[in-house]
């Protein structure tokens, strides 16, 4: 657990993150959302507002691709969609993460829950296969 820690850590400064910022992801907790499930913050509006976007902007990618089989499109124009299509969807996954990181592991961390950090870890690996 402490090497899981060290790790968590050097991902807390990697992105650029303070203590002011764990206190203000905490002071946006209701009490309700604590009792419900005390590792869980819930987003802002506007981080609600910024994750719907992205899906829409990915929705109309993946639309596009629809069209382009449908209209038998070359293979590579598929292709290239198709990765533009998935770059969208780890730039979501990547801000989820973030989200994660900032308000639900750092509340763990700072309530000395190692079990927050190896959760991360566990959902990191998953991420990167």
């Amino acid at each position: 657990s402490g090497n899981s820690t060290r790790i968590f850590f050097f991902l807390w400064d990697k992105m650029g993150n303070t203590d002011k910022l764990a206190d203000k992801a905490r002071s946006q907790v209701a009490a309700t959302d604590v009792e419900k499930n005390p590792a869980h913050f819930h987003r802002t509006d506007e981080q609600k507002k910024f994750l719907m976007n992205r899906l829409k902007r990915l929705e109309g990618q993946i639309r596009g691709l629809e069209k382009m089989i449908d209209n038998d499109a070359s293979c590579n124009e598929v292709l290239q969609q198709s990765v533009s299509a998935g770059s969208a969807l780890d730039g979501f996954q990547q801000e989820v993460l973030s989200y994660h990181v900032k308000g639900c592991i750092t509340s763990g961390v700072y309530d000395d829950n190692a079990d927050e950090i190896d959760e991360l870890l566990k959902l990191i690996r998953k991420l990167m296969k």
